[in-house]
């Protein structure tokens, strides 16, 4: 067995002060005893759960504010996989806040009567029939027209069995383009089952031909103005493009875990996600403290062998790129299968990749800081229950800007983040730390004298004598002050820790999580003035699409009739991106993160 390491897994605690991404997917509300109350979907989950931090007209829903205590959060690739999952949970769970409908349809599939000599194309809800499915479909209207349009190309029979076998005459949906007419032998079976075939991959988005062939017809209406023929295509497109939208929470596997890592410099986000009777049914995140000595291996296997116990796992399949040399045996014994990402589960390893991605940047779980706090409280003889960091970002003099980050025993307080715009655009870094300093002394003053215990601010002995020069200024002020130098070739193993006692500027002897925690505060404020500078440097005069290097005129143009406007691009994945002629992964991924900053 592995050796055990610690990990942490604790509730988040739904409340204002919480950051969330605005990104779409499913939220569960749990009371104080950590029961189901609410399953909800969002296109952005950050703006959808600030409406549930305060109390409304609607009674029922400040009943469910006033329970609320956990939340947990799902991210999807798109709002319809956030609506097919908040469905499927529903069902599963029960929630007592939730609407029930008795009719508690399911969302519908395109199916292909394959077991028939002549298959037809048809929408449906019934999970027991044989034969090719497609979907399942969050937009039933798009689906609709997919088989409309399906049958458009191809002529695949839409008719029942019984009214197929009874034809002695082709009926209208032949004589309007929409059939073929196997019934009566218009085409030969061989070449049916190819046309339903090639439907089959139209529909799966292997073979686009078709789609360029509705681009042509479109250009050719708009360009002799025939608005409403060229609308007929475009919404043919649309719902082409709407079926085609990459849909990951209902997969192959009827039951299997999905585990993947991401990891900084202070902590490991280990994400697991859960996936029963082929639907994905929870996601769960677990930290652990960086450290330097304990191998990936060692630390995934622990892990393993942890969880392996708590869920009793067995009888499934686990997908992870992850080795578990060690564990081999024991997954044999419980009839587990180690699958590493493929083709077919791709899908399933991004969406755990988005949950540990998410997991490490919105990180509530910081085991080691009070330990850090220890340390720095018996170096500086004084009670640290809150830190502030400052940092200062420009270009060459201009658009400076200074940050100021909060953080307490629990780590981040990301909503208390504050940044300055520095009224004199100087290269001085001295007048700088002084102006914001004064600046957020004052504010703070006004708010009753709310100093935080410690400052931490990135310099040398002509900083930090400024900083205190400002602090003195406060005769309630008691806060101390540290300052980091960075060590030769930025090498933070190396950093020196400068303080102020009795007149004199002094190096302070600190390492372990002590030193770790002024490290994090110092690169956490760095990296908060930085992105608000970069932001500040956009010139808001372009276009939201000129804003991003290396995308032309011509891209610009591509990208737009692709998707119809700036809106629907704005929604789309990566891949959707990507597989546009002409952008490529690497304009893809500039594109997305332009439009998805945190």
């Amino acid at each position: 067995m592995a050796k055990q390491y610690q990990y942490t897994k604790t509730k988040e605690i739904f409340s204002k002060e919480k950051e969330l991404p605005k990104l779409p997917g499913v939220y569960k509300f749990y009371d104080e005893n950590n029961k189901i109350l609410y399953i909800g979907k969002a296109k952005s989950l950050s703006n959808r759960l600030k409406s549930y931090l305060s109390l409304s007209k609607d009674r029922k829903k400040n009943e469910l504010i006033d329970k609320i205590k956990f939340l947990e959060i799902f991210i999807t690739k798109t709002e319809s996989d956030a609506l097919l999952l908040e469905q499927n949970l529903i069902r599963k769970l029960k929630p007592p806040f939730n609407v029930q409908f008795r009719d508690d349809k399911s969302f519908p599939a395109i199916y292909f009567s394959s077991g028939h000599d002549f298959p037809g194309i048809y929408l449906t809800r019934n999970k027991k029939l044989k034969g090719i499915k497609l979907g399942p479909y969050a937009n039933v209207t798009a689906a609709r027209q997919s088989i409309d349009l399906t049958r458009t190309l191809f002529g695949v029979r839409n008719c029942s069995d019984m009214v197929f076998q009874n034809r002695t005459r082709p009926c209208i949906q032949h004589q309007i383009g929409k059939c073929s007419a196997p019934c009566v032998e218009k085409i030969s079976q061989k070449n049916y089952l190819e046309e339903v075939d090639a439907a089959i991959k139209f529909i799966e988005g292997k073979d686009k031909s078709f789609l360029n062939i509705l681009y042509s017809k479109m250009d050719e209406y708009s360009s002799i103005k025939e608005f409403e023929r060229a609308a007929l295509y475009r919404d043919k497109i649309k719902a082409y493009r709407d079926i085609q939208k990459d849909q990951s929470v209902f997969t192959i596997y009827d039951n299997a875990v999905a585990i993947t890592k991401k990891s900084n410099e202070y902590v490991n986000c280990i994400s697991i996600l859960e996936i029963k009777d082929g639907w994905l049914s929870n996601t769960e995140n677990y930290f652990s403290k960086k450290d330097k000595y304990v191998s990936e291996d060692e630390l995934m296997e622990s892990f393993l062998s942890k969880i392996l116990i708590e869920k009793n796992l067995e009888n499934l399949t686990l997908l992870s790129d992850f080795k578990f040399s060690n564990l081999i045996s024991q997954l044999k014994d419980k009839k587990i299968n180690l699958e590493k990402k493929n083709s077919k589960n791709k899908k399933i390893f991004e969406l755990a990749s988005l949950q540990s991605n998410d997991g490490l940047q919105r990180q509530f779980n910081y085991p080691w800081i009070t330990e850090g706090l220890s340390f720095i409280e018996d170096k500086t003889c004084s009670k640290i229950n809150r830190i502030e960091g400052f940092d200062v970002s420009h270009l060459s003099g201009d658009n400076v800007t200074a940050s100021c980050v909060v953080f307490d025993r629990e780590g981040p307080q990301k909503k208390q983040y504050r940044t300055f715009n520095i009224k004199i655009n100087k290269n001085d870094d001295y007048l700088a730390m002084k102006e914001v300093l004064s600046r957020r002394l004052k504010r703070l003053q006004k708010d009753g004298n709310n100093f935080p215990d410690l400052i931490v601010i990135d310099g040398g002995k002509g900083q930090l004598s400024s900083a205190i020069k400002e602090v003195e200024k406060y005769e309630d002020c008691s806060t101390k002050i540290l300052s980091l130098v960075k060590g030769p070739d930025r090498n933070s193993k190396y950093d020196d820790i400068l303080y102020f006692h009795e007149g004199k500027i002094l190096r302070m002897d600190l390492e372990n999580e002590g030193k770790r925690l002024l490290q994090f505060v110092r690169d956490e404020s760095h990296r908060f003035a930085l992105s608000r500078s970069k932001k500040r440097r956009k010139n808001i005069t372009h276009s939201t699409l000129d804003e991003i290097k290396g995308i032309g005129s011509k891209n610009k143009k591509v990208l737009l009739r692709h998707f119809g406007g700036i809106e629907s691009l704005r929604k789309a994945s990566i891949d959707q991106i990507k597989s546009i002629q002409g952008i490529g992964s690497m304009r893809a991924k500039l594109i997305y993160d332009h439009f998805n900053e945190q």
